[in-house]
């Protein structure tokens, strides 16, 4: 027993201090950002969602390919590959792009710099601040798809055109996702939980309006919302100020702005028949599309409205 009680009262050794004092700095590091590499080769692929990724996009190009083909023909030259083709070199590029992202340590994302005057910030602030600056950028440079319709795209020379609200999306979930993390111990208080994020939703709403892209901001506004939700904000006054933000927005949307736009997409999207030789063309060929095929289709291949009905 004597020999026990002093086995356990014994120092640690050297290489257990050596252990604790690696783990100890193991620590420290994964909870200090600054000290977390770009790049993680370490981490194990998930196989099961590799999968899945991969046969959705093989099953997405397939039917794509059955869908545009006849559209593709027509418009590129009797060339019916020209869509596939384009959307082959970018499902190309999502892959590579999705093999660095899976080695990417998503920590890094709130990393400090420091400017020259002390001030600092992190890659989450910095990626949110370049989407909303793109947004902005479609109020006065925008270009549509469509003639007549709203200027919601950024045309690239040589490349075509992108939509930037979809990469704000983007933005919104990273900067979210840190300011969450940055204020969890206090985020169930009025002026963390809702307040200051609730600016955040007001810019959005503006760059929104001003395209107009209502769809886009109700996405955003959802996701906002979500985040906040699991994060632990406080539901009561979180619930009030969102029947406050409902009855102000109706009121712009009645009042103060032309909504003439937004109707016609409510009323549309319930009448496909409405106008069926203009603004609801797409959606009364998408009806008959859905109809004439049942809930099996008519088979591979063998679609109807994609001949010169349904772009």
């Amino acid at each position: 027993m004597e020999t026990t009680a002093r086995k356990k009262a014994s120092p640690p050794s050297a290489d257990d201090r050596a252990r604790r004092q690696s783990s100890r700095k193991g620590k420290e590091k994964r909870n200090n950002p600054n000290a977390i590499a770009v790049l993680d080769f370490s981490s194990r692929v998930d196989v099961p969602m590799l999968v899945i990724t991969l046969v959705l996009l093989v099953f997405g190009m397939t039917m794509m390919f059955s869908a545009g083909h006849v559209w593709s023909y027509r418009k590129n030259d009797s060339d019916s590959f020209a869509y596939i083709s384009k959307q082959m070199l970018a499902a190309g590029i999502g892959l590579a792009a999705m093999f660095v992202l899976s080695v990417f340590d998503y920590r890094f994302l709130r990393k400090e710099f420091k400017l020259p005057g002390g001030r600092r910030f992190n890659l989450a602030q910095v990626i949110l601040v370049i989407t909303l600056i793109l947004t902005a950028m479609t109020i006065p440079f925008g270009v549509s798809n469509i003639e007549g319709g709203p200027k919601r795209w950024l045309a690239i020379p040589l490349l075509g055109s992108f939509q930037p609200s979809d990469t704000l999306k983007v933005g919104l979930i990273i900067f979210m996702a840190w300011y969450i993390h940055k204020n969890f111990d206090r985020i169930r208080l009025f002026k963390y939980g809702i307040r200051r994020p609730m600016w955040l939703l007001v810019v959005i709403f503006v760059l929104m309006y001003f395209q107009p892209h209502l769809s886009g901001f109700v996405i955003m506004a959802v996701l906002w919302a979500a985040m906040l939700f699991v994060g632990g904000i406080n539901i009561k006054p979180a619930i009030l100020v969102g029947v406050a933000a409902l009855a102000v927005g109706a009121v712009m949307f009645f009042v103060v702005s032309d909504y003439t736009y937004f109707m016609e997409r409510v009323s549309n999207t319930f009448d496909p028949t409405a106008d069926i030789d203009g603004t609801t063309y797409q959606s009364y060929q998408a009806v008959l599309a859905v109809g004439s095929g049942g809930f099996w289709g008519v088979g591979f291949g063998n679609s109807v409205q994609k001949h010169y009905y349904l772009p």
